[in-house]
């Protein structure tokens, strides 16, 4: 196996940028058709994808998914986190035509989710979200309204 796959599996960042500088290829595939960096986004290391220079995040495998695919499917959001603040766009599609959301959402990685969609995780204290989205709801006309002339409830 290249140092450089070595290097992503272990999380070793450091190296990764090294070896790169010293002319290793960061779009070269392993057995299984995936690059360094596809390997980094599905074992969530995320300093390892920050090392990656930009085109290495864009190399497709032979699904002709991007590491933002890989992270999605396998629940990695903070890599996918770290993908998107780089400028990559979530909406490719693999050769399945899925996008990297469709694939958080197949494999039930909620927190994926909701970073590809742009919104944060929800609350571990589900009834403080319960009584948010209560008070956040507007009254029914004349409930509750002394001006409609309705009961104050």
């Amino acid at each position: 196996m290249h140092p450089l796959f070595n290097a992503a599996i272990n999380n070793d960042a450091h190296t990764v940028s090294v070896l790169i500088e010293s002319g290793s290829e960061p779009l070269m595939k392993n057995d299984n058709g995936d690059t360094p960096a596809h390997v980094a986004a599905r074992l969530g290391h995320v300093d390892v994808i920050r090392a990656m220079p930009i085109y290495a995040l864009s190399g497709t495998n032979e699904y002709r998914q991007r590491p933002l695919h890989v992270a999605a499917e396998n629940g990695q959001a903070a890599v996918c986190r770290a993908l998107i603040s780089m400028g990559l766009v979530s909406d490719g599609l693999d050769e399945s035509g899925r996008t990297p959301l469709q694939l958080a959402q197949a494999g039930g990685h909620l927190e994926a989710v909701h970073v590809l969609v742009g919104r944060p995780a929800p609350a571990a204290d589900w009834r403080a979200v319960f009584e948010a989205a209560q008070d956040a709801r507007p009254a029914a006309p004349g409930v509750g309204s002394r001006e409609r002339g309705g009961p104050d409830l």
